[in-house]
């Protein structure tokens, strides 16, 4: 439901936080920004290579650490 214009009519309402929560009823982990900012060497990381790599070796065990480095 779109709150009415004013209070609440903002992007956090209106987009990121539906967005989030329909990312986790779909079975996806929410992170908060202060984290991931955390384990970026720079802001201009933009992908988590450590959670990355993590992931690729789940989803493929059977892949070598040369090739997923």
């Amino acid at each position: 439901m779109t709150p009415p214009p004013g209070k609440g009519w903002n992007e956090e309402n209106l987009s990121e936080s539906p967005a989030v929560k329909q990312l986790q009823r779909l079975g996806y982990t929410y992170v908060a920004s202060e984290t991931l900012e955390l384990e970026r060497e720079s802001l201009k990381d933009v992908i988590s290579t450590a959670r990355l790599a993590t992931a690729l070796k789940r989803i493929n065990p059977w892949i070598s650490d040369d090739n997923v480095n």
